[in-house]
């Protein structure tokens, strides 16, 4: 991400085992685009694409790795009960 002319990088997933990155932009999308929806930051928005990202490189093929709207949700608001 860039901001304010400065590039801030953000780490992968930890405990992911990658197996097939099939999917894992399309999964990455996903996960940022339903943080938007439920209006998280942009950064929280960044984790939850990556870690939607990861779950499906968690797997073989592009469908079989994969967190509900609700896993994702409690996830997040799990580290951000004021949500």
């Amino acid at each position: 991400m860039r901001e304010n002319g400065q590039n801030e990088i953000f780490p992968a997933t930890s405990g992911i085992d990658p197996i097939d990155a099939t999917g894992a932009g399309d999964a990455f999308n996903a996960g940022f685009i339903y943080g938007l929806y439920h209006n998280y930051g942009i950064r929280t928005c960044i984790a939850m694409g990556n870690r939607m990202g990861g779950a499906c490189v968690s797997k073989v093929g592009c469908l079989s790795g994969y967190l509900t709207g609700e896993q994702l949700l409690r996830e997040f608001q799990a580290s951000n009960p004021s949500r």
